[in-house]
This record gives C-alpha cells, structure tokens and sequence, in this order.
C-alpha cells in the first residue's frame, strides 16, 4: 500500500476518535455529567461512560489535582497513540483491493486494542491519582481495561470508513 493511502487510513481513524474526545471527553461535558443524576448501569448510562474513556483536561480537578489531569491525559495520548500505530501496522497488511471493508475492521481491531491498552496504562494511574487505598488492584485494572475495549467495540466503527 502506498504511503499516501496509509496515511489517509490513518488521518480516517484518529480524526472521528479526537472529534469524539473533543465534543465528548472535554472537562466541562465530563464535569456536567458527574454532576448531573445520571446511573452508568441503566439505559443511557454505559454509552456515556464507554465515551469518558477520552476524557482530557485542561486544569487540575479540585480532588486529584495535578495527578489527576495527568492520569486522564497521559491514558488518551497513549490511546492515540497505540491507534496510530496498529492503523499503520495494518494498513501496510491490507490488500487494496479489498476496499472500505479492510479499512473498516483494521480501524475496529485498531481502537478495541487501543481502548484495551489505554486501560492498562490508566489502572496504575487512576489509582495513583485518586489514591484508591481500599479494593484490590485488579478492580481498577478490570474496570479501565473493560472500559477502554468496550468503547473500541462500540465506537471503533467510526474509524473504519
């Protein structure tokens, strides 16, 4: 595959992930949605969590403070980053003939794993942050892995075309 082509891959699976990071994973959409009633087990809910995977800020939150922002910040670069990566990865496997549909399960694949490994990068800095002192690691760890690979599932798509 060309380069030309790889990058235009690529740019068509980072541009509707940092367009959903920068509509939904803001600081002021999440702080509306942590203060607002809403219950992440029901209805609505675990779509608005799966998109508080790409939850950045720009200033410290008032509990965590730095390492807070830097937690959030740190697991969606990583996020991007290994997207970036595992787009390219494929893109150079994809057969040119084969047309939107490799392009589309490459981009799928790309931010399941993406989600999977920005999960395993936010464990060990949720807890750090937030300085979780009671439950076993594997609570966290399961919980922002889960997260990350669920969002990959539902939104991963959107790389694709």
């Amino acid at each position: 595959m060309t380069m030309r082509r790889m990058l235009a891959m690529t740019g068509g699976a980072v541009v509707p992930m940092a367009l959903l990071a920068l509509l939904f994973g803001n600081q002021w959409v999440v702080e509306q949605i942590n203060r607002s009633d809403i219950r992440y087990d029901e209805g609505i809910g675990p779509v608005v969590s799966w998109l508080l995977t790409l939850a950045w800020r720009l200033t410290p939150m008032e509990g965590p403070g730095v390492k807070g922002a830097f937690a959030e910040d740190f697991s969606l670069l990583v996020f991007f980053a290994v997207l970036v990566g595992l787009v390219l990865a494929g893109a150079r496997l994809a057969d040119p003939e084969r047309g939107p549909f490799g392009a589309l399960i490459i981009g799928w694949w790309a931010a399941v794993v993406a989600g999977g490994v920005s999960g395993i990068v936010a464990a060990p800095l949720t807890r750090w942050a937030f300085e979780f002192h009671d439950g076993s690691f594997g609570r966290t760890f399961s919980s922002t892995v889960g997260q990350g690979a669920s969002f990959g599932f539902a939104f991963g798509w959107l790389t694709g075309p």
